[in-house]
């Protein structure tokens, strides 16, 4: 049998630079194979690492995300005009034509 390198959750978990906790949510979902040695004590293989990290991302568009300058949320987008939401005032200006329409 070959000598394989295994790497524990933390080792894991910071190779794919995520939390240790999302590691073991994805072991729970059989998202991620995984070597359990005890209840406690989950190890992985650096194959199953790259098979992972194959399945995530073939076929996958990289996409830039804008980020407005002074926040971590990503800018939304601009709706045409005469589309999109309406606003509280227009909203309740239809509901007040509605009513009177009932009188």
């Amino acid at each position: 049998m070959s000598e394989k390198e295994l790497l524990t959750a933390d080792e894991t978990a910071e190779k794919l630079r995520i939390a240790k906790r999302t590691l073991l949510r994805w072991v729970r979902e059989n998202k991620i194979e995984s070597v359990r040695i005890s209840e406690k004590r989950i190890l992985f293989t650096e194959e199953a690492i790259e098979r992972f990290i194959q399945t995530r991302t073939n076929g996958t568009e990289s996409a830039t995300i804008k980020r407005d300058r002074n926040s971590r949320r990503p800018v939304q987008p601009k709706t045409k005009e005469g589309g999109g939401k309406r606003s509280l005032g227009e909203m309740w200006r239809g509901l007040r034509k509605e009513v009177h329409t009932w009188a």
